[in-house]
């Protein structure tokens, strides 16, 4: 159950770095960016967003995970394998609870609601958002997973490379290297739209402990 706790808190942090460039309503379509658009224009696009899902792959040195993500407004929910087993794992900012679900047994744990860690965690994106812009440099235009792309680099502790969705303005890809290390990060099958509440439920019949 201690690896089962730690999977959920490491997807979590990656989970926010794309969460944490969405925010309010809906896009409208709009043309390619422009050839003068900043690297910190488009990330901002992103904070137009605020209900999606999408499948996360993260592969390191010593690991590699894989998850179903659903995001509105400032909820999350997780859903990921172990050994066989799906596990889900709920943050419900509306009701201010937080849960880690097992479907095959129909059994919740609570998790305890802490804002200050649920809600402001340190994140890539946080930091992109406010770094200095001498340290972002917008990159090429480029097609990745038949979506238009703006590479935007990061020189700083790390070196960060991001491909940006050149429409939203979200990350649809991620590489951090550092230490001679690269963790990837890919946000798949990506929907934006309209998500109902019931996701960020636990069902009714569900046994709750803790």
């Amino acid at each position: 159950m201690k690896k089962t706790k730690y999977l959920c808190v490491l997807l979590l942090v990656f989970v926010l770095l794309i969460a944490s460039a969405c925010g309010g309503e809906d896009p409208e379509k709009e043309e390619a960016a422009a050839q003068d658009q900043t690297a910190s224009e488009l990330l901002e696009r992103g904070q137009s967003i605020s209900a999606m899902s999408y499948d996360l792959y993260m592969t390191g040195p010593d690991h590699e995970i894989s998850a179903k993500v659903w995001i509105k407004n400032d909820n999350i929910r997780m859903e990921f394998e172990e050994e066989g087993e799906t596990f889900v794992f709920i943050l419900n900012a509306v009701e201010e609870k937080a849960y880690s679900y097992i479907p095959a047994e129909n059994l919740a744990y609570t998790v305890p609601w802490d804002p200050d860690y649920l809600d402001t965690p340190e994140t890539p994106s946080d930091f992109i958002l406010d770094v200095d812009e001498d340290l972002l440099e917008m990159g090429e235009r480029v097609v990745y997973d038949d979506i238009n792309c703006r590479k935007i680099r990061v020189d700083a502790d790390s070196q960060m490379t991001i491909w940006v969705h050149e429409e939203y303005g979200i990350p649809i890809k991620v590489e951090i290297s550092a230490h001679g290390e690269t963790i990837t990060m890919e946000y798949k099958n990506i929907e934006i739209g309209n998500i109902a509440d019931e996701v960020f439920a636990i069902p009714e019949d569900a046994t709750i402990l803790g």
